[in-house]
């Protein structure tokens, strides 16, 4: 929740009354006098706004609605994409879908971006824990890029519909939709979309605990993947990999690189501050946890990302002999997963609930051990 008068505050609402704009003026109108009537305090409210990608964003909208209505080309679909890939850069997942939604009703069903817009809102959808709607996009997605005959969106639906499987748990679904993904890709020469599918499933291969088969697959994503965003998610994501390798200096210096790039999004940066937290653990890092705990505590978190870091904080407060505070997380992280349906940490947060405090300090040291070996062995 952004504070009122805040300048995120501000933005939001700005962009709700440009949408409103957007369902005003769905078809062209000759009448002027409205037009200006109308369009004259939304371009003061943008008017208002700090500089930023979202105020440009918003402005290029507004442009595009009034170049429709006196007759000119049509970018609104355009434009909406746009500024619905700036809500998700900030993951404003809610305000996203509707953007995406949007621009999907107002889309000829022959335009070539429209299997983007559903790919985009189906990837919002999810990330809120509404999955029947994030897997009927993906699936209305499929269906349009296959009318189009656009078999490169057909292939990254279906990456789309695998990660819906992912988080409903059904890990085999998951990984032989990127199988076949990869198989198809490869056949056609499509190598930066057969590297985000090896990208998945390295993630995959991280939630089945076997961190070496996902550092393999992290490595070999990045060396296909050419847009700077996804390669810097890989990179975060391969460094959650090498942490529980044993690879702790390098993974640090690439989660550093992850929050620290122009090219990562919001979500990318929470991820690789919350596996440094957990790294932190695992060294015995009190100063950096508890720093990291408070920068991570308000900020806006899925349902995945907020079970993750009471899970995270539990397995902290054990390692600095806390017990009564890493039950009482656990207990928060058993709550929110199965409040928000994310299966995996639903199942590790009662586990944890349910096993003796001493045999999860048993594994934090065990993992702690591996770490200090790796060092000896990497000199």
């Amino acid at each position: 929740m952004e504070l009122e008068g805040s300048s995120e505050y501000r933005t939001l609402l700005a962009g709700v009354v440009v949408m409103r704009l957007v369902d005003k003026w769905r078809s062209r109108d000759g009448d002027k006098e409205r037009q200006v009537r109308d369009f004259a305090p939304v371009q003061q409210t943008i008017g208002a706004l700090d500089d930023s990608t979202h105020r440009r964003a918003l402005q290029a909208l507004i442009d595009a609605i009034s170049a429709h209505i006196d007759g000119d080309a049509d970018m609104r679909v355009a434009r909406l994409y746009d500024y619905g890939r700036c809500l998700e850069s900030d993951a404003r997942w809610d305000p996203a879908a509707d953007v995406h939604l949007t621009a999907i009703d107002l889309t000829p069903q022959n335009q070539s971006l429209v299997p983007q817009c559903y790919r985009h809102a189906s990837a919002c959808f999810r990330k809120m824990g509404d999955l029947d709607r994030a897997e009927q996009l993906a699936q209305d997605g499929q269906r349009i890029a296959r009318e189009l005959g656009d078999q490169p969106w057909v292939l990254r639906l279906r990456i789309t519909a695998s990660k819906v499987a992912w988080y409903r748990g059904d890990l085999s679904t998951a990984e032989r939709l990127l199988e076949s993904v990869i198989a198809d890709a490869d056949a056609i020469g499509l190598t930066e979309i057969s590297a985000a599918a090896c990208h998945d499933l390295g993630s995959l291969a991280g939630e089945r605990n076997e961190p070496e088969r996902s550092a393999r697959y992290m490595y070999a994503a990045l060396k296909g993947l050419g847009e700077p965003s996804e390669k810097i998610r890989a990179m975060g994501d391969l460094a959650a990999a090498l942490v529980d390798c044993g690879y702790f200096e390098q993974a640090r210096a690439l989660f550093s690189t992850v929050r620290e790039s122009p090219y990562a999004d919001a979500e990318t940066r929470t991820y690789a501050s919350l596996n440094m937290l957990y790294s932190a653990t695992l060294l015995g890092e009190r100063s950096q946890f508890d720093q990291l705990s408070r920068e991570l505590r308000d900020q806006p978190l899925n349902a995945r990302q907020r079970a993750s870091y009471h899970v995270f904080l539990g397995k902290g407060y054990l390692r600095f002999h806390e017990p009564w505070k890493a039950r009482v997380e656990f207990a928060e992280a058993a709550i929110v997963a199965r409040d928000g349906g994310v299966a995996r940490f639903w199942r590790e947060a009662e586990m944890l609930l349910g096993t003796g405090l001493e045999v999860i300090l048993d594994d934090i040291r065990h993992r702690r051990g591996a770490f200090e070996e790796a060092f000896v062995a990497v000199g």
